[in-house]
């Protein structure tokens, strides 16, 4: 399916009707057309929290651009809610692209769409993304470079590693952290990102029930950690055949794992004492009346 902005907005306005544009429709929907491509510049060089709402348009109506989603685009059974649903399947495994974890459920509007009525309807500005990060994110936007979350659709963040794990051999946890030289706006901004999120501990958490699961296969298969690792790594490069984005977003945390794993010499040589007597699950062991 290929989509642009016109169709998209005709839908939203004509929807099944065989009738032509108003007058007002057709220079709103230019107006609409601009926005949307002029966001797209902005989104491209990193530079959102400069972008200002063009309200001086002669028949600006913000009323009237919020139902063009609320009524219309987001609507279920409405003609343009095709667009909706096929937006929501721009990330790898309909995971949220806000996190990488949960699964995609809405469209959240990276500029908010109370502040920014002329993207209500703009793919530019429309993410799939979890009910948890919708929610967390809100009405935010910023007006600083360092204090951008990551655009996942423009910015560059997702063609490499941008994080990086480490296998602590002390208390056998995994931590992640920001893969950018500190003091760089790109740190800075990783860093807000994950932090608005609550990233590196999901992540850590994550990665732990990953390992878990190495060392139970490698003990209930009388494998070595290092052949596990392998098969996981067989099936990630497989995944990213399919989705080449999935090595540095959804799939990023267990490749990390598993990097951190086969680095730390503790691991690899005790990973099956140290984690082959714990519970796959943690859960609370308090009793109750």
């Amino acid at each position: 399916m290929h989509i642009i902005f016109d169709d998209v907005y005709r839908s939203c306005v004509i929807g099944r009707y065989k009738r032509d544009f108003t007058q007002k429709e057709n220079h709103q929907g230019g107006y609409l057309r601009g926005c949307h491509k002029i966001y797209k510049v902005y989104a491209l060089y990193g530079l959102l929290y400069q972008y200002k709402e063009c309200d001086n348009f002669p028949d600006y109506d913000s009323v009237e651009l919020l139902r063009l989603y609320n009524e219309r685009l987001s609507k279920k059974g409405t003609q343009p809610r095709k667009y909706y649903n096929e937006l929501i399947k721009r990330s790898p495994d309909r995971k949220c692209l806000l996190c990488h974890v949960g699964e995609a459920s809405t469209l959240d509007h990276f500029l908010p769409k109370d502040i920014f009525p002329s993207l209500s309807i703009s793919y530019n500005n429309l993410i799939p993304a979890c009910d948890y990060c919708n929610r967390t994110k809100s009405k935010y936007y910023s007006l600083t470079k360092e204090q951008q979350l990551i655009h996942p659709l423009f910015d560059l963040f997702y063609n490499h590693n941008w994080l990086k794990a480490t296998y602590s051999e002390r208390d056998n946890v995994i931590y992640f952290d920001i893969n950018y030289a500190p003091y760089t706006i790109e740190y800075a901004r990783a860093l807000f990102h994950v932090k608005k999120f609550g990233l590196l501990e999901t992540y850590s958490a994550k990665s732990i029930s990953l390992v878990k699961e190495i060392v139970g296969i490698a003990i209930d298969h009388d494998l070595s950690l290092s052949d596990v690792i392998e098969i996981k790594r067989r099936m990630l490069i497989r995944r990213s055949t399919s989705a080449a984005k999935s090595k540095y977003t959804i799939d990023l945390w267990k490749w990390l794992t598993l990097e951190a794993l086969e680095a730390s010499i503790v691991f690899m040589n005790n990973g099956k004492d140290i984690f082959g007597s714990i519970s796959i699950f943690e859960m609370s062991s308090a009793t109750y009346e």
